[in-house]
This record gives C-alpha cells, structure tokens and sequence, in this order.
C-alpha cells in the first residue's frame, strides 16, 4: 500500500467520527426509551432498572475494548 500519513489521519478521522455518530445516536435511543417510561402513569421500576443495567453492562464491554487497546500501546512504549 502507498499511503500517505495523511491520507491514514483522514481515514482514521473518518471511522472515529463514525463511532461517535452510532454512540450519540445509541445514547439518544436509550434516553428516549427511559423518557417514555417515565412520562408512564406509574413507572414500573424493573423497565428502569432493566434500562440503567443494559447501560452499564455497554459501558463495561466500551472499558474492556479500551483496556485491551490501550495494553498493545503500553508495551510498545
């Protein structure tokens, strides 16, 4: 491959920007979701709890991904 460090920045750029559009987006789905629960008469407190666990169980595989990638990067150095 002949590529420029350029043309790898944009590339890179570009599939970061991606991600972070797929997270916002996941993000204001999940918010909505809790938002219609909430506005609901009576909550039920399961679906809100089911919610923040389906939350934290991403944030928990989204610190294992940056663990695993950050390890190769440590050893480097």
């Amino acid at each position: 491959l002949n590529m420029s460090e350029n043309d790898l920045t944009d590339i890179m750029e570009t599939d970061q920007t991606t991600v972070a559009c797929m997270e916002s987006l996941r993000d204001k789905e999940w918010l909505d979701h809790l938002n219609l629960m909430l506005q609901q008469k009576i909550p039920s407190a399961g679906q809100l709890m089911e919610a923040v666990r389906v939350k934290m169980k991403e944030r928990k595989v989204l610190t294992e991904e940056l663990a695993a990638l950050a390890a190769p990067v440590s050893e480097k150095t």
